[in-house]
């Protein structure tokens, strides 16, 4: 398989995201501040104001743009928690700042 993926793991402390290549070598780490948006004033803007940082700055260290990610995965802490929050949370994937592919 071809092309880059992108992992993201969010925690109430820390956000850890990866990219992998197609081959499965780890290509690039970073640790970004955490996601955890029930516990911040900002809200959900949280998620959108660490991963628009962060994205970007792990594709760099693996030598490549967010538009060459073939596939994205995230797990954020508290998805779900609030119902109310998951169509925005949801809705950022259609957003063409966050737009990986």
């Amino acid at each position: 398989m071809t092309g880059f993926f992108l992992g993201c793991d969010g925690g109430g402390t820390k956000t850890d995201l990866v990219v992998v290549t197609g081959a499965g070598r780890l290509a690039a780490f970073l640790r970004a501040p955490s996601t955890y948006y029930p516990a911040d004033p900002r809200g959900t803007d949280l998620v959108g104001e660490v991963l628009d940082e962060a994205v970007p700055a792990v594709c760099s260290q693996a030598g490549i743009g967010p538009g060459d990610i073939r596939f994205a995965f995230f797990g954020l802490p508290g998805y779900g928690e609030v119902r109310a929050d998951v169509p925005r949370l949801d809705a950022n994937k259609e957003d063409p700042a966050l737009r990986l592919v």
